[in-house]
């Protein structure tokens, strides 16, 4: 099943809270959307546009940060927790946007390559911290983010660009249709 129809956020390990909510549910600041999958699920482009970086060479099944930082997984700043990952650019109301695909298995596109909205652009994973022993399980962290005038990240929540609507428990309660 496709995450991003089925549109399940993750919760946390321990007690089924939504921790993979946009904001602040985890106590500090997460940048996207944690939605539920099994590891191959099949990601597709939610919009179309070009692929403007691809990572695919970070391996998983780490126990602490301190092992996925001394493997070489770790890769900078913003992203050091991203694993495997697709930002795609596009162009939404007006804005370019990048979204962000996170802890993939399998990649299928290449950088500078043109997407379109719905094409397979790769596997779910759990890749990057989503190996840990503290995370809730495989997922596909997504993101959407611009660079505002001082060229500073800023993500937005996902859900804003989504046809899903979420209850409490990370639940699509619609159909998407």
């Amino acid at each position: 099943a496709d995450p991003l129809l089925e549109m399940e956020i993750l919760g946390t390990k321990n007690n089924g809270i939504a921790g993979g909510m946009f904001g602040n549910a985890r106590g500090y600041d997460h940048s996207g959307i944690d939605l539920a999958c099994p590891v191959g699920t099949p990601v597709y482009a939610t919009f179309g546009g070009t692929v403007e970086y691809v990572r695919d060479d970070v391996p998983s099944g780490f126990k602490s940060f301190s092992a996925y930082h001394n493997s070489g997984g770790w890769h900078s700043k913003e992203a050091f927790n991203a694993g495997n990952a697709i930002y795609i650019s596009t162009v939404l109301n007006g804005k370019e946007y990048h979204l962000c695909y996170w802890h993939l298995d399998k990649i299928y596109v290449t950088k500078d390559q043109k997407v379109l909205p719905g094409q397979l652009i790769g596997t779910s994973g759990i890749s990057g911290n989503a190996s840990f022993d503290s995370c809730a399980g495989a997922h596909l962290h997504y993101g959407i983010r611009y660079f505002n005038d001082k060229g500073e990240i800023i993500y937005v929540d996902p859900k804003e660009f989504l046809f899903a609507e979420f209850n409490n428990f990370g639940k699509n309660i619609n159909d998407c249709d």
